[in-house]
């Protein structure tokens, strides 16, 4: 595990909010279902426009996650969970990722997480379907809650 124990695995788990309501139980089944994956400094994790099925949370060391086509950059550390679309349908990576530092990180496909409460899978979806309609300029200028609402009624 790199050095990592259960239990930091578990509290860097609990900072994913879909995670905060399971029992310890369920996270510690969850932290051992992860892959645990090694990236070293400067290493790619995907690539912009590569294909993805796999969600990512940041157990040590720092991401940055850029576009090239967006414009954009932002640096996530221990905690932090990005790739999540990548649940709910196979699509093409928005962002590069590439470790700043040494880094662990754990992976989860979609069926990882199907063992765990429905309820949790059913707030991943609507959580990346929100997101996903935040990009289409039509439901873009829409409220939160709105999105939200949407998300719950959309099927994928």
């Amino acid at each position: 595990m790199h050095g990592l124990t259960e239990e930091l695995v578990i509290q860097q788990l609990l900072k994913v909010k879909w995670f905060q309501d399971l029992s310890d139980q369920e996270l510690i089944d969850l932290a051992r279902r992860g892959r645990h994956k090694f990236y070293s400094r400067y290493s790619t994790i995907f690539r912009e426009g590569s294909f993805g099925d796999s969600f990512y949370v940041i157990l040590q060391g720092q991401v940055l996650c850029s576009s090239n086509c967006k414009s954009v950059s932002v640096t996530l550390s221990s905690g932090c969970y990005f790739g999540e679309t990548a649940l709910i349908a196979q699509v093409r990576r928005e962002l590069t990722a590439s470790a700043l530092e040494d880094s662990v990180l754990l992976l989860f496909k979609l069926d990882d997480l199907k063992v765990q409460r429905e309820q949790t899978q059913h707030q991943i979806i609507m959580h990346v379907i929100s997101r996903i309609l935040e990009t289409v300029p039509f439901f873009k200028s829409l409220k939160k809650e709105c999105r939200d609402g949407l998300a719950e009624i959309m099927e994928v």
